[in-house]
């Protein structure tokens, strides 16, 4: 299964939907079954949406700027690594 992204364009501005797509063999012919339609979603979303559910994790990167660790290492600018989950703590926890 994958995320799939549709862009469509209305009045000229680009609009994302994303779906969870599966592919199957039917027939002798591959074709892609929808899943579920996750609806709506912004441009910053779609590399999040594609990770957690990629069959390798990537480690998503990114800066105080908000922009992508790939866009922000041509430019020369400092990234910061996300930490892995079990690293976050409740605030039971804390206490």
């Amino acid at each position: 299964m994958f995320i799939k992204i549709l862009t469509k364009t209305y009045k000229g501005r680009p609009s994302h939907y994303a779906s969870l797509v599966e592919n199957r063999r039917v027939d002798g012919k591959v074709v892609q079954i929808v899943k579920a339609n996750l609806g709506p979603v912004t441009e910053e979303q779609i590399p999040f949406l594609k990770a957690a559910y990629a069959l390798k994790k990537p480690r998503l990167v990114y800066d105080s700027d908000g922009a992508q660790g790939h866009e922000k290492a041509k430019q020369g600018g400092r990234q910061t690594a996300l930490p892995p989950n079990n690293t976050h703590r409740r605030a039971k926890d804390v206490n």
